[in-house]
């Protein structure tokens, strides 16, 4: 008699020569079990297990998958079943330390993994040698189902990480799923913060990738927009890091600080510097970035663009340049200058510079006065973000700029300061001033 064993077990009674030939024998058994199982040959199976083939060995060719992993990779749920009657063991592993489960939820097979949680003994938060669970392998995967049933599982632990700190919901957040995302976001349990091994939050991996939606909804939820990983970045930086524009803007808007420094000193503003990324520099420095941070290699974001000589780095310091030469010539005189229009009637850059310091809060009714839009108004708030003078002076320049004729300017524009109650502005502007009260400082 021989017993069932790995490859068989030799019974003390037979010859060294019959030993090789039975475990031979029970070798290719195994082997032809595990093809059955591929294929869904239930009858063979049977006849197969009936011989006495070990349906808990795995094959080195499968990625020392056994019978029942392939069972469950190639959906087929009787041939599962079968198996699991037979012994095969639910919570048995392959090379890569892959449960059934984790086949299954990394498979998509939603009937199949229905099948494996509700037998008795399965692990549902079973780790392969990787650290992931079956719930990491589905939100990798994308399977939104299998994620939901998985999660909705007694016992589930949602917030369980790998061996690199990355709970489902980091994965699902930096594969940009917002479905995935979604379904997490609804589960009581779920830690929205959870750090991985780098300190990373899951908003920093979607503003990492760039994440647009991804994003909207972790600021939505109330994620903090200001956690620092273990390197002092916040996912600003990690959006300028990557040049991603949209992102940045929803981080700034979602209350982040833009001005935090690194464990290297740099700012959101030095590494989209570093990076040569120009949209997201104008980004930060029209939400009014401080420009002259020092990084501690004592260098500036333009500092920095000194080094390189390409058109995007070149943008930079252009902008830097003139945002700086606006504020340090306003910056030299009183707010009770003067400020002269130019000849003609048509209001000058720098005077319309100035008079956006004067407008105040009511300048988008002002707008609407002038013929804008709602829509132009968000489109110049998005453009601009916190700072109201450039949000102000830019509609100024474009309304100035496309209504004619220039002695018509005036009258009109006084007007509008009439309809929000500058009066004296309005007065003024008619005999060819403009003057800042004081103490109207538009804080940035």
């Amino acid at each position: 008699m021989l017993r069932k064993g790995n490859y068989g077990v030799l019974q003390e009674s037979h010859s060294s020569s019959d030993f090789e030939t039975s475990e031979a024998g029970l070798a290719v058994s195994a082997k032809e079990l595990i093809e059955a199982a591929e294929e869904g040959e239930v009858t063979r199976i049977q006849r197969l297990v009936k011989r006495g083939a070990d349906v808990n060995v795995g094959d080195p060719d499968r990625q020392g998958n056994s019978a029942l992993h392939q069972a469950v990779l190639k959906g087929h749920a009787d041939v599962v079943q079968l198996l699991l009657n037979a012994g095969s063991q639910i919570n048995i592993k392959n090379q890569d330390g892959d449960t059934p489960l984790h086949c299954a939820a990394s498979s998509n097979m939603q009937g199949i993994l229905k099948l494996l949680v509700n037998y008795s003994g399965c692990s549902i938060n079973a780790k392969n040698y990787h650290g992931d669970t079956a719930l990491h392998c589905s939100a990798r995967c994308g399977h939104t189902d299998v994620a939901r049933h998985l999660i909705s599982l007694p016992g589930i632990q949602v917030n369980m990480k790998n061996n690199l700190g990355y709970t489902a919901l980091h994965i699902s957040a930096a594969a940009c799923r917002c479905d995935l995302v979604n379904m997490f976001l609804e589960d009581d349990g779920c830690q929205l913060d959870s750090r991985n091994k780098h300190g990373n939050t899951p908003l920093h991996e979607a503003a990492m990738n760039g994440c647009v939606d991804v994003v909207r909804q972790l600021v939505n939820a109330n994620c903090d927009v200001k956690a620092e990983n273990k390197d002092g970045n916040t996912p600003l930086h990690s959006a300028a890091w990557g040049g991603h524009c949209e992102v940045a803007r929803l981080l700034i808007t979602g209350g982040t600080n833009i001005n935090t420094r690194n464990s290297n000193g740099d700012t959101p503003l030095h590494v989209a510097a570093q990076m040569g990324h120009s949209e997201v520099a104008h980004t930060l420095i029209h939400a009014g970035c401080h420009l002259n941070i020092l990084n501690y290699d004592n260098m500036t974001a333009r500092d920095i663009c000194q080094d390189h000589k390409d058109d995007n780095h070149k943008e930079i310091v252009a902008e830097i340049d003139s945002i700086t030469r606006i504020k340090n010539d306003t910056a030299t005189r009183s707010l009770a200058d003067i400020v002269l229009i130019e000849i003609k009637g048509v209001l000058s850059d720098e005077s319309l510079w100035k008079l956006s310091k004067c407008i105040g809060s009511e300048w988008d009714t002002m707008m609407v006065y002038l013929g804008f839009h709602q829509m132009d108004i968000v489109r110049v708030r998005l453009e601009f973000f916190c700072d109201m003078n450039l949000q102000i002076y830019s509609l100024l320049k474009e309304w100035r700029n496309r209504t004619p004729p220039a002695q018509e300017k005036l009258g009109i524009l006084a007007d509008a300061l009439r309809e929000v109650g500058r009066k004296d502005l309005a007065e003024n502007l008619l005999i060819g001033i403009v003057s800042e009260p004081p103490g109207e400082e538009t804080q940035i």
